[in-house]
């Protein structure tokens, strides 16, 4: 049994979508708990998706499902995977959402979501998330068998993305140039990056492509420059973030996804 369902989607707070999703589960299943993770995700962006769930999945009770509804070709020929590892559980389009995250795990199983007695009745081209990924959720948490929604996959039919930074090694110094992107910006204007301090521990500066930006001081917390002073540090996921000291960045210099980020390994 499920006992808890972590809905991440980009649907945002201002329409109904979210609140019929929770709808859909709890007339399938009244007592599964649900807890959105966030609903805030840059419409259709597959990377920051991934960031998120990667990022938070290990934080939630096991025997939880993760329904994740960023779904850029909803409607298409696109499929629907169902993933059971011995911990939790994944539901997504197969459109690169889970790349990585079932690296983690040793014993998975993987479904195609394929089998309509689980959908609701009158399927949309463009609410899956609705139609489909809430009640096959839902009837999973009720207790139906993972091998009833669909036929088996193999890990390679998972489409998988590279979500890493491009590595530069040059010959001036033996410097290695590794050119990275934003992949989140929160609330507060921080930008969080691919670059990560498990394979990039030895960073010595941050450049920003095109804002004539540069950082040669990597911080611990916010606190440790003045108020409004820009700062770069290592995030609470192990990321190059970059801040200012009660400020917002993203605003101050106009940062967006996928702005790129260069880093120099000496």
């Amino acid at each position: 049994m499920i006992d808890n369902i972590i809905l991440l989607t980009d649907f945002g707070n201002s329409s109904s979508y979210v609140g019929i999703i929770h709808g859909v589960i709890k007339s399938i299943n009244p007592d599964v708990n649900i807890i959105d993770l966030t609903h805030q995700v840059t419409p259709q962006s597959i990377i920051e998706a991934n960031y998120i769930l990667k990022s938070s999945y290990h934080y939630f009770p096991k025997n939880s499902i993760f329904v994740s509804v960023i779904d850029p070709t909803v409607g298409s020929d696109r499929n629907i995977i169902l993933i059971k590892t011995e911990d939790y559980s994944f539901i997504a389009p197969n459109n690169g959402l889970l790349t990585n995250i079932i690296d983690d795990f040793t014993n998975s199983e993987i479904i195609e979501v394929s089998n309509n007695l689980y959908f609701l009745e009158n399927i949309s081209n463009t609410f899956h998330g609705r139609d489909v990924f809430a009640p096959v959720a839902a009837h999973f948490s009720n207790g139906t068998k993972f091998d009833k929604f669909g036929k088996k996959l193999l890990e390679e039919d998972i489409i998988k993305k590279n979500f890493e930074p491009k590595i530069i090694k040059t010959n001036h110094n033996d410097k290695i140039i590794i050119i990275g992107q934003v992949i989140h910006i929160d609330s507060y204007g921080n930008c969080i990056t691919n670059i990560t301090k498990e394979k990039y521990p030895n960073i010595k500066s941050i450049r920003l492509e095109n804002k004539s930006l540069t950082y040669e001081k990597i911080y611990s917390t916010f606190s440790d420059v003045d108020i409004d002073e820009d700062l770069i540090y290592w995030g609470s996921t192990g990321r190059i973030e970059l801040s200012v000291n009660n400020g917002n960045f993203a605003n101050k210099y106009d940062i967006t996804l996928k702005t790129n980020i260069i880093a120099i390994i000496e």
